[in-house]
């Protein structure tokens, strides 16, 4: 069953796993949604309202996938990290009033390999900015409780 939550450009749904904890402002992000801790290391689901200017014109994608890598590379170089794959964008119409695009990577960091993945959520003329962050290894069974969450998203008219 979802649940509600109110953000800055409104109110959303999302089914949460009676096992995953709700944390709102936390980090400065609007919603956080914690997986069960194994080994100090939990996969997390965080949501935003976003006023970022992401184009969906199929003339600037390539331009925005470009960017994204190159934010995301400076980041790990920062960091002492090291990049393994990059997802390439995707779109899916989910509804005459939602959209998702999405793109994502895997990274080594402090001897971990993780995998990360960013939603922009168009719906209803308003945009959220969904990202999920895992542990590459447990990646298999928290994708699909991921998937799950992800796929239940809805904002409210």
């Amino acid at each position: 069953m979802g649940k509600i939550f109110t953000l800055k450009e409104g109110k959303i749904n999302l089914d949460v796993p009676e096992t995953w904890q709700e944390a709102e402002h936390l980090f400065g992000l609007e919603l956080m949604i914690l997986g069960p801790s194994k080994l100090n290391r939990r996969p997390v689901l965080s949501l935003d309202s976003t006023a970022f200017e992401w184009s969906f014109d199929s003339k600037k994608l390539k331009a925005n996938e470009e960017q994204y890598k190159v934010g995301r590379e400076a980041w790990l170089k920062n960091k002492n990290g090291k990049s393994f794959e990059f997802y390439p964008y995707e779109y899916k119409k989910i509804s005459s009033y939602l959209e998702r695009h999405s793109l994502g990577y895997t990274y080594e960091f402090a001897d971990e390999v993780f995998e990360e993945k960013s939603y922009f959520l168009k719906c209803r003329n308003k945009l959220f900015h969904l990202k999920t962050l895992t542990l590459k290894k447990e990646e298999t069974a928290q994708k699909l409780v991921l998937e799950k969450m992800i796929n239940s998203f809805d904002c409210k008219a």
